[in-house]
């Protein structure tokens, strides 16, 4: 915004710019985008490229229904789905509770469950 003149080209741009990276990083039926994308250089990658399923993750996929690609989260919901398994290893293994396990946080592009009883 320069002398009350709002660049709406640039706001547009901006808008498929991000549609752009979701659109090219998560796809049906592959990995969800994670923090570095596909874009991650060389063979160690910042965060060695894995999952911070805190709010990270799931703030990749805040505009997908907003920007009519709802279809892209397919990829986040199967890897957590993914999870389930180990999770319930986890219960019945650890804690020996009837409460939920949680995916740790920090998972690789295989999935960790922390053993953390969740009432």
């Amino acid at each position: 915004m320069q002398n009350g003149y709002t660049d709406t080209d640039l706001i547009e741009l901006y808008y498929q710019f991000g549609r752009y990276l979701l659109i090219s990083s998560s796809r049906p039926g592959d990995l969800p985008a994670n923090l570095q994308g596909i874009w991650a250089d060389g063979l160690r990658p910042p965060w060695s490229a894995d999952y911070h399923i805190n709010i990270n993750i799931q703030m990749n996929y805040w505009p997908s229904w907003i920007t009519n690609l709802g279809e892209l989260q397919e990829p986040f919901i199967d890897f957590i789905d993914a999870m389930r398994p180990g999770a319930k290893a986890n219960r019945k293994g650890g804690l020996r509770n009837e409460g939920n396990c949680c995916p740790h946080y920090n998972s690789p592009m295989y999935g960790i469950t922390l053993n953390l009883w969740v009432p």
